[in-house]
């Protein structure tokens, strides 16, 4: 039978001012990385920072490295209980390691600003951004999600109820 699909995020009424909850980023994959060794030495990874106004690192992630590819899928989740006033910072940055040199080379960097009005839930694939260099043609592709503690409805069995927070348009 087919039916109204259910929604995955309710709205909530009123915009949010701080986080305080579940806050999770999944890094799916870099695209167009260019790199000065060859392809079979490259191990792609990304390091993801959530910095809170005072430019506190709240949270540190590190993805796998992905051996001999320039287009790395990593998939991979990073969930943390955060309590911050926003904005915050997410600063997810792109290296490849080599084995045929001591120092990782950095790929590219790309900052993000959660604000009031940040989307929560949304593909996004941004430049890796990267000083001196104009064009640069490597993407991340990532989701960023938030899970609000805080609580506007009544608990249930003793147990609050929280719920998907989208920031007011």
């Amino acid at each position: 039978m087919l039916g109204r699909p259910r929604p995955v995020r309710p709205e909530t009424s009123a915009p949010i001012d701080s986080i305080q909850g579940l806050f999770s980023v999944t890094i799916h994959k870099a695209t167009n990385i260019i790199t000065k060794s060859p392809t079979e030495k490259n191990e792609p990874y990304c390091r993801i920072n959530l910095i809170d106004n005072n430019s506190k690192p709240l949270v540190k992630w590190i993805t796998k490295r992905e051996r001999g590819t320039l287009n790395p899928t990593w998939e991979e989740t990073f969930t943390s209980h955060v309590q911050s006033p926003i904005p915050l910072l997410l600063d997810i940055t792109c290296y490849s390691g080599s084995t045929s040199t001591p120092m990782d080379e950095l790929i590219g960097r790309q900052r993000i600003q959660i604000g009031s009005s940040f989307k929560f839930g949304v593909l996004l694939s941004e430049d890796l951004k990267l000083p001196g260099k104009a064009e640069l043609r490597a993407k991340i592709h990532f989701t960023v999600n938030y899970k609000s503690d805080k609580t506007d409805k009544p608990s249930v069995k003793g147990r609050p109820t929280s719920h998907w927070v989208t920031p007011k348009k």
